[in-house]
């Protein structure tokens, strides 16, 4: 009987050590996992987000790790192979768990740059069409001698002026109803570096955006300003005008001098808008540029 009591001893001891040896390889096993884990991430979310999440992933494990040294610092064998396989779950869940959120994170990303891109291209499309109509009015057909002396040509002129000044108000109604619609965009936006990205961008894009079109209303206002007075000094002159060889005939040196200073006028005003223009389509180009970067580097951080 004592024979065979000692054997069972003996053969539970050898079946703890067993389980415990298993238990360690397995909770090794786990560990390793959740340490090689994160540089599996970084084949599919970049560089970043594996250094992020193997720091996260150390920082568990040494947590873990102590706690369960403490509780198991007097324990058997087979406790700290139970709780060397604890650890290994434990991390491995919280490395998923956090894969998870963060993959998460980075789909609601995705979406609302899509959005944004699609907002952008619908203003894009918006003003690109107000362009068109600016350019099919051909403002420069009405200040030629033959239609400067035409009553019809100056009639036209006006109407077209008054189309002029619509569109610039248009204009300037679209925009901001672009600036207002993507602000409630970015509001929409949770917190977190994505958001703050777009913040940043926004910030600046949106303020020089104003200022240039701003600077351009009151520029291409101001021609038509100028382009009308010369037509109401057209108009009122009318009978007094003739066409000689293409040119204007005056019977005054005062008319003269009246019409030639309007014409500066309209020229000066004229030549500042087109600068405006100019510049405007250079800031045009230089924004398409800087949203390809910015768009680049958002694809490469959400790892799309």
């Amino acid at each position: 009987m004592l024979d065979m009591t000692f054997g069972d001893a003996d053969s539970v001891a050898a079946k703890d050590r067993a389980a415990a040896r298993r238990y360690r390889h397995a909770g090794t096993g786990l560990i390793v996992l959740a340490v090689v884990l994160p540089w599996f991430v970084r084949t599919v979310s970049g560089p970043y987000e594996a250094g992020r999440l193997l720091g996260e992933t150390v920082g568990a494990l040494l947590m873990l790790m102590l706690v369960a040294w403490l509780l198991t610092l007097k324990g058997s064998e087979l406790a700290k192979g139970r709780a060397r396989l604890a650890v290994g779950v434990l991390l491995c869940l919280m490395v998923i768990g956090s894969e998870t959120q963060d993959r998460q994170k980075r789909e609601e990303a995705r979406r609302f740059l899509n959005d944004a891109l699609a907002l952008q291209a619908e203003n894009k499309m918006v003003f690109e069409g107000i362009e068109k109509r600016f350019e099919a009015l051909k403002l420069g057909q009405y200040t030629t001698p033959q239609a400067l002396a035409s009553s019809r040509s100056l009639a036209a002129g006006r109407a077209a002026l008054a189309q002029f000044r619509a569109l610039l108000q248009e204009r300037q109604s679209s925009l901001q109803r672009y600036l207002v619609r993507y602000r409630a965009f970015l509001d929409g936006i949770p917190s977190g570096d994505f958001r703050r990205g777009a913040e940043a961008s926004w910030a600046q894009s949106s303020e020089a955006s104003k200022k240039l079109y701003a600077d351009l209303d009151t520029a291409q206002f101001a021609v038509a300003d100028a382009m009308d007075a010369l037509f109401e000094w057209m108009q009122a002159n009318n009978r007094k005008l003739s066409l000689n060889d293409g040119k204007l005939m005056f019977q005054t040196e005062a008319q003269r001098t009246a019409a030639l200073s309007l014409a500066h006028r309209l020229d000066e005003t004229v030549a500042h808008a087109l600068q405006l223009e100019q510049a405007a389509e250079a800031a045009q180009v230089q924004a398409a540029a800087r949203q390809q970067q910015v768009l680049k580097e958002a694809e490469a951080f959400l790892g799309r």
